[in-house]
């Protein structure tokens, strides 16, 4: 995922995420950012693992639930064959 001066993102891997559990954060915090201070703003490539699942029709969700930027420029997925199957 490329992203924007974005901050507090999360993620779901289900079709309809039902409550706040099902919701991943998407950690844009270095270890070498104060921890009294809000995270700075992040521009950059974000590499992420997700399981989707078995389906051949597997989706994500992001959201953004904090008043702070969140620009998505662009998303890549990326499968693995393995003797089991697609990955």
């Amino acid at each position: 995922m490329r992203l924007d001066r974005s901050r507090s993102l999360q993620l779901a891997n289900r079709d309809d995420p039902t409550t706040d559990a099902d919701w991943d954060p998407v950690l844009l915090r270095s270890t070498s950012d104060m921890m009294g201070d809000p995270p700075p703003l992040f521009s950059g490539d974000l590499v992420m693992e997700v399981d989707v699942g078995w389906s051949l029709e597997g989706q994500i969700q992001i959201r953004q639930t904090d008043p702070v930027p969140a620009t998505i420029l662009s998303l890549g997925f990326r499968t693995e064959a393995t003797e089991r199957g697609f990955e």
